[in-house]
């Protein structure tokens, strides 16, 4: 019997979620506009206007592994580190798409064929704070396959990288040289534990333009998306069956054939 707990790596990342401003709801699943906002915007909404929940003013940070010094007249100063704070950032022109998501593996068990999971309404809630409420928004779930036809609409013309968030603080040792592009990516997904409630996954990708990616386009049907209005006081729930069939492949070996059906509700939050 096939159980979610064998899916290996990551390939159990399969549902994702987004919560959108109505204005730009139909650019996306009619148009198939896919906008990718500058993550040095995203610094900016908290420093400048005070928007916490979404903004993010050390989006990039470089990594707490690293010091950083400049030399003046003849003196080193430490401008990131321990000492000094940790102040670098990496600007490189990043942009993101970013949704909500968690593998299947860390989805609830009802019995071997049920599972769910729970966006809490707390998390909406502060996710729509920057985002003018959660009555200006509703939640686009999609699958795996639009995050494929992004990054094919990518790969020509950008560097990119897709993954989930770690909230590490930004305490870890970079797989990349920190002058590299591959580092500016990198340096991408990693954020604050605060911010964990998110579950962020995100694709980045570089703009050399020095502007948010507005002109990326991809195919899409009305089948593409669920749409649902939020609810006040109710969390959202995503649940899924699993169908196993057994099968023969072409050499006469029994193979396990498994589908997954998705289905969406919200649930008033009980006192």
């Amino acid at each position: 019997m096939f159980n979610i707990s064998d899916i290996k790596g990551t390939d159990d990342y399969l549902i994702f979620f987004k919560i959108i401003e109505k204005d730009y709801l139909q650019k996306l699943v009619k148009d198939g506009q896919v906008y990718f906002s500058m993550l040095s915007t995203i610094r900016e909404m908290e420093q400048k206007e005070g928007k916490s929940s979404i903004g993010d003013k050390n989006e990039c940070l470089l990594t707490k592994k690293i010091q950083e010094y400049i030399v003046y007249e003849g003196e080193y100063y430490q401008i990131h580190g321990e000492d000094s704070g940790y102040n670098v950032k990496i600007n490189s022109n990043q942009c993101v798409f970013c949704s909500y998501a968690v593998g299947l593996k860390s989805f609830v068990s009802e019995d071997n064929q049920n599972y769910y999971h729970k966006v809490p309404y707390s998390t909406i809630r502060d996710i729509c704070k920057d985002k003018n409420g959660i009555e200006n928004c509703v939640i686009l779930a999609f699958d795996i396959n639009i995050i494929n036809r992004i990054c094919n609409a990518l790969r020509d013309n950008f560097s990119f990288s897709k993954g989930s968030i770690i909230y590490d603080d930004f305490d870890y040792i970079p797989r990349n040289d920190i002058n590299s592009e591959k580092y500016a990516l990198e340096c991408c997904f990693h954020k604050e534990s605060k911010y964990e409630y998110q579950k962020e996954f995100r694709i980045a990708a570089i703009n050399h333009t020095k502007h948010p990616i507005d002109n990326l386009y991809i195919n899409v049907t009305e089948n593409d998306f669920t749409i649902m209005e939020l609810k006040e006081n109710c969390d959202f729930c995503c649940y899924v069956k699993m169908d196993t069939e057994r099968i023969e492949d072409y050499n006469g070996k029994e193979q396990q054939k498994v589908q997954f059906f998705f289905s969406f509700d919200f649930e008033t939050i009980k006192n």
